[in-house]
């Protein structure tokens, strides 16, 4: 699995509160997503992954829970 497809799974598992690393109710925002992935907090990067950070944002608007990261 790409790294892209591995963010976008954390993303999905945090959207539907069944995180797998994280604590359930988590926030939702780029380094949660990174962490849930199995990667470093800071490794999305709006500069290469531009319509996965627009997929946070929007997760964690709907949520409630979008924090600066």
């Amino acid at each position: 699995m790409s790294a892209l497809n591995e963010y976008y799974a954390a993303l999905e598992r945090l959207k539907a509160n069944k995180p797998t690393i994280l604590p359930k109710g988590s926030a939702i925002n780029n380094d949660t997503v990174a962490i849930e992935a199995g990667r470093k907090r800071g490794s999305i990067k709006k500069s290469r992954h531009a319509a996965l950070v627009e997929a946070i944002e929007l997760a964690g608007q709907e949520a409630g829970t979008n924090e600066l990261s």
